[in-house]
């Protein structure tokens, strides 16, 4: 039952992964909506939502004695935050001017980089299952990122 629960939450991820940058890019692209305006009024009823859960599920008081026992993890949160916002803000930049095809490739190399730098910051093990791995994830992004730029166009009859 769990591992159904599981599966189900991934599926609803990757397809909500794969549906927010095309969405993403009719908005910026199309309805000429500004990157800025489209953070703000994304992050506005993302909060509104989140207030109402945390607030209903009693997680909001935990977190108010959690900042008051350790304040820098209200500290970490801002910087991640700010990082977040100014990662979002180059991130649709891509979409607005690339597309999304390409913005999804970007995030994939953002992806490995995130890999490597917790390898690299945090103590574990790197073994070669993990290189093999790398090396893998990084050629089927080469291979996705040189299929587009050398896609031959459809002839219409």
């Amino acid at each position: 039952t769990r591992l159904r629960y599981g599966v189900m939450l991934l599926v609803v991820a990757v397809g909500c992964d794969a549906l927010v940058p095309n969405v993403q890019e009719k908005i910026l692209s199309n309805m000429g909506v500004r990157a800025v305006d489209m953070i703000m009024w994304t992050n506005a009823l993302s909060g509104i939502v989140t207030f109402t859960y945390t607030l209903v599920s009693g997680e909001f008081f935990a977190a108010l004695v959690l900042f008051a026992k350790e304040p820098q993890v209200l500290v970490w949160l801002v910087l991640q935050a700010v990082s977040g916002y100014c990662g979002l803000r180059c991130y649709l930049t891509i979409v607005r001017d690339s597309g999304a095809m390409f913005a999804v490739l970007a995030t994939s190399f953002r992806k490995v980089a995130t890999i490597v730098l917790s390898f690299l910051l945090f103590s574990k093990p790197f073994t070669t299952r993990h290189f093999v791995a790398l090396i893998v994830l990084q050629l089927g992004v080469g291979l996705a990122i040189t299929a587009r730029r050398y896609k031959t166009p459809k002839k219409k009859f």
